[in-house]
């Protein structure tokens, strides 16, 4: 068997409370390092908590606009990083329940250790004032013993004096008789305020006794469960790691299948707009470009696209198609419809086709410039582009 508090913490000082003094003050100091802990228990739970939440918070305004592979590890990593807000989120939880159990054992050992320390106090104080007592009854004690010699002393030379008269002697002996029964109560005294004592005494020895083997107790206990927390805490911290390991394990998987190249072609094949660059843009000279002209009037769009038109028609017929009814409709400048009015139909190329006559020109009967924009005698009807786009009004 190891060393006990139970023969460690004597002292020869019959009041003497060092030993006492030294258990009680080592049991104030181990319920101190329990709160201490507690508090560290308390704020590291805080801390993963607020952690925890932190990092969801920047999962969440993180933006995932990444394509392929590269992609692929970053919607990874942002997993990973809830991943890792949840497993704080769970330390902080187990630091908690620590907490709990800590807080839990030491008010009950406060309790506990308050209640010896009274009891302890109590007899300490009971046998200091027994050994006041005994102290003051063997003062008594000796100075009666003294006083009764004296007078003993001076009864024995008043005998063998001549001078002494009877009634001197007579006096002596009623006083030495009187101090000699004084003397006896006083060891009476003296030795029932011993008798005391020793009660007090073996009282006290066997609580402190008591008190050792209860803080010694008391302080195996607190080391066991103060042990048992810090490894737990070890331990949820080792399996925090572990499992951010493992996260971040998935994370360099992703990134091992991520080739710069592939993500390169990727990014082409889907977003790639076109191989042919911007040509040349010549110089043009603003006199020449001017000449040129000024020998013709300004044409509009729309003008132009009707006269591609015309002349894609009139391959087939010697009578114009724009006819002069139909210019109201067109979007073409006050000039361009003169000119057209005025201009002469191309000299036909073949043979006029005969063509259906309509009350408002050359057209077929299922022609509906309404419902489409194709236009009639032409082997192939092509559509209007929406920037040339014109209607025509019945």
């Amino acid at each position: 068997m190891g060393a006990t508090f139970e023969d460690s913490f004597w002292e020869t000082d019959f009041n003497g409370t060092l030993g006492f003094d030294v258990l009680n003050r080592r049991m104030k100091d181990g319920q101190k390092v329990c709160h201490d802990i507690i508090e560290f228990f308390k704020k590291r739970a805080k801390a993963d908590q607020q952690y925890g939440k932190t990092l969801r918070n920047i999962a969440r305004a993180a933006e995932d606009n990444e394509d392929g592979d590269l992609g692929v590890s970053w919607k990874t990593a942002l997993t990973h990083t809830v991943k890792t807000a949840i497993l704080h989120e769970n330390s902080a939880m187990h630091y908690t329940r620590l907490v709990d159990d800590l807080t839990k054992y030491a008010e009950g050992a406060k309790v506990e250790i308050k209640q010896i320390e009274e009891k302890m106090k109590e007899r300490l104080k009971t046998k200091k004032i027994t050994h006041g007592k005994m102290t003051e009854c063997k003062r008594t004690y000796i100075d009666k013993c003294r006083e009764s010699q004296n007078l003993e002393e001076q009864y024995e030379s008043a005998k063998m004096a001549v001078t002494t008269t009877v009634k001197e002697l007579e006096k002596l002996r009623v006083k030495t008789e009187k101090s000699r029964e004084n003397m006896e109560k006083a060891d009476t005294a003296y030795k029932q305020s011993v008798d005391t004592l020793e009660h007090a005494r073996v009282h006290w020895i066997a609580d402190m006794e008591d008190c050792c083997r209860n803080f010694q107790s008391l302080e195996e206990e607190r080391i066991y469960i103060i042990r048992d927390e810090l490894w737990k805490c070890s331990n949820i911290d080792s399996q925090l790691c572990v499992d951010w390991d493992e996260s971040c394990e998935s994370i360099r998987r992703c990134l091992e299948v991520c080739d710069v190249q592939n993500e390169i072609r990727n990014f082409i094949r889907t977003n790639m707009t076109g191989k042919i660059r911007p040509g040349r843009i010549e110089y043009e000279n603003y006199f020449t470009d001017q000449n040129t002209n000024s020998s013709s009037l300004p044409r509009s769009k729309g003008l132009r696209a009707l006269e591609a038109q015309t002349e894609n028609r009139n391959s087939y017929t010697s009578t114009p198609f724009i006819t002069t009814h139909l210019l109201p409709a067109i979007h073409l400048l006050p000039t361009e419809r003169s000119a057209v009015r005025n201009s002469s139909p191309p000299s036909p190329r073949s043979p006029p086709v005969p063509v259906p006559r309509t009350s408002r020109g050359f057209m077929s009967d299922s022609y509906s410039p309404c419902s489409s924009r194709k236009y009639p005698h032409s082997s192939t009807y092509q559509d209007v582009d929406e920037d040339d786009e014109y209607s025509v009004i019945h």
